[in-house]
């Protein structure tokens, strides 16, 4: 006999079912018809949330946020910004790491020639909140001019 607990029919077959799992084909019954009782039903696969990109921020847009949040005059701010998305992508370009708080740990991922440029692949690791708020809230150089936390070489 089988390991099935079911017994066979008065034919010695086993027992519809005995020993089928459930992705195998529903067996036909005596009349032809097919049962639909063994037929498993569909499972949804349920993934996180993705994310919705929000609208696109452009160069202008940037700068002008850099003003309002620094104070500074959108003349001397313009200058300062494009320089500073210049080096960014080169160093994205070069492929390094970059730890730049607050925004995070930026990672190149992977990296593709196409024509008419590169298309790169980044991670952005970000810990803690939210990045902060104007200027005024944050901590800023004191007398010596060091940034809070940064300490003087040799000291201690």
């Amino acid at each position: 006999m089988n390991d099935s607990s079911e017994t066979p029919d008065p034919k010695g077959r086993p027992a519809p079912g005995a020993g089928r799992r459930a992705s195998d084909p529903p067996l036909p019954r005596e009349d032809g018809t097919v049962s639909t009782d063994s037929i498993v039903p569909p499972v949804t696969v349920v993934s996180p949330e993705p994310v919705v990109a929000g609208a696109k921020v452009k160069k202008p847009e940037l700068i002008d946020r850099v003003v309002a949040q620094s104070g500074v005059k959108k003349r001397d701010a313009k200058p300062v910004v494009e320089a500073m998305l210049g080096v960014l992508g080169e160093m994205l370009s070069d492929g390094r790491e970059m730890q730049v708080p607050p925004l995070g740990k930026l990672m190149v991922g992977r990296r593709k020639e196409v024509s008419g440029g590169e298309v790169l692949n980044l991670r952005l690791r970000r810990t803690g909140g939210a990045a902060p708020g104007p200027k005024d809230s944050q901590p800023g150089p004191d007398e010596s001019g060091q940034e809070p936390g940064d300490d003087a070489e040799g000291a201690d």
